[in-house]
């Protein structure tokens, strides 16, 4: 097991067949001629388009500007040295190129944004999206650049570890760039922990939970179900994990068995939540952790910077981190890179040009070592212990499997909210909520 999830990747590609057809016959010393002046003129009228993009594509002396909305902006933890490097970026190439950030600190409009933008109109000369399934649907609709020979260039393939580029493709192309990377371990308050043991089996989980609870720490399970329902959506994979369902997950064809011991586990879960679990968004269920108010937490590296800044004291100097039961250490690509630069020749080398600056190594170890984020490009190690702690985890995890979310499909994982509070509200049995987000799954 441990070899084959160390590689696992949720890649869920939706395929777009393309097929041409050639029609043969006999024909005239007249038609022949007159076929051959229509090929003469296709090949000329070829060599003129070619020449305009050649054109195109040199320099104009006009500064060429892309637009990117962007979510790395405000509180998030990479806003600063990520807009430093874009800044930077810009001064670099000042004459020639700039990019300007249009700042989302919302991501569901944010997302909203993208949906409608290429829904009804180009896509955005650069965009981030989170998941594999984005990628697939943003694919299908025509109005992504091709980033495949950019991204097997020397310099850019040399960037990455085998197999990362080819995972993000959609029948043999990218259409995306991966960026960011999301690992994923158990997060503890370790002044509240106390002399309790780091557990390991969802058993042991559920036993810390109870000796929290009798040591004073009413509600010491994080759990959220608003929006993506983030942390519950975290708790339900590890607990899919545990009861032997990862290779499902990964391929999609759910153990039915496994899944449903699974929902039962978050159930579990659930019952040393706090009372605003239902409905609880990202800042509720930030707040009770950064208050002392619950002792585990699953979140990403990123939330290290935010913890730092923002959790009472002695938080952040007391954190300790483990595996998920039976070992298991939740890894994907949470960002990829795309660009509506379809038909600007120009534009699409602004955006090769910045792609590349934003995937420097020493750049991105800068943006590592001040936000806590952990990027699919190779890096310089980095100074943040915390995050070597929590790679090491990673390294030697027994199962690595994608988050629930970004293994399954869009409606799959926009209908898990709505469903689990259906859960947890005892409107639906865990059999009828497996059964529901298996079928989300098919579409």
């Amino acid at each position: 097991m441990k070899k084959g999830f160390k590689q696992a990747l949720a890649v869920l590609l939706v395929g777009a067949m393309c097929v041409s057809v050639a029609a043969c016959g006999g024909s005239s010393k007249k038609e022949t001629q007159a076929a051959t002046e229509a090929a003469a003129e296709t090949e000329a009228a070829a060599e003129t388009e070619a020449a305009a993009e050649t054109e195109a594509a040199a320099p104009s002396g006009d500064e060429v500007v892309l637009e990117f909305p962007c979510i790395w902006v405000g509180t998030d933890g990479k806003a600063e040295v990520f807009g430093q490097m874009v800044n930077d970026f810009n001064t670099e190439y000042d004459g020639q190129y700039q990019v300007d950030i249009k700042e989302y600190t919302d991501y569901d409009a944010y997302q909203d944004y993208i949906r409608t933008t290429i829904s009804t109109g180009a896509a955005p000369d650069l965009f981030s999206v989170k998941t594999q399934a984005d990628v697939d649907l943003y694919a299908s609709s025509g109005k992504i650049m091709d980033l495949t020979e950019f991204l097997a260039s020397d310099d850019m393939a040399a960037k990455y570890t085998e197999g990362v580029i080819e995972g993000a493709q959609v029948d043999g192309v990218n259409y995306a760039m991966p960026w960011e990377a999301a690992i994923i371990p158990v997060i503890f308050n370790g002044s509240l922990l106390g002399d309790n043991p780091l557990p390991t089996t969802m058993d042991e989980f559920v036993a810390t939970l109870d000796a929290l609870k009798a040591a004073g720490c009413a509600t010491p399970c994080s759990f959220m179900t608003a929006n993506n329902a983030w942390t519950a959506m975290l708790w339900y994979t590890f607990a899919i994990a545990a009861e032997g369902g990862a290779e499902g997950l990964v391929s999609g064809e759910w153990n039915t068995d496994a899944m449903v011991a699974a929902t039962n586990d978050l159930l579990k879960m659930y019952e040393y939540a706090p009372s605003d679990a239902i409905g609880a968004a990202a800042a509720d269920v930030n707040s009770h952790f950064f208050n002392n108010e619950t002792a585990v937490y699953t979140n990403g590296t990123w939330i290290l910077s935010n913890i730092q800044a923002n959790a009472a004291d002695g938080i952040y100097d007391n954190l300790k981190f483990a595996a998920g039961p039976n070992n298991t250490i939740i890894q994907y690509t949470q960002a990829y890179l795309m660009s509506g630069c379809v038909d600007d020749a120009a534009k699409q080398e602004a955006v090769k040009a910045f792609l590349t600056w934003i995937t420097d190594a020493d750049r991105l170890t800068a943006l590592s070592n001040s936000s806590g984020a952990v990027f699919t490009v190779k890096t310089n190690p980095v100074d943040n212990a915390y995050i070597n702690a929590i790679v090491e985890l990673r390294d030697n995890a027994e199962i690595i499997l994608p988050s629930f979310e970004s293994a399954v499909s869009t409606t799959c994982a926009n209908d898990l909210s709505p469903q689990l509070e259906a859960l947890l509200s005892g409107d639906i049995t865990a059999e009828e909520f497996v059964d529901v987000l298996q079928a989300d799954n098919a579409e």
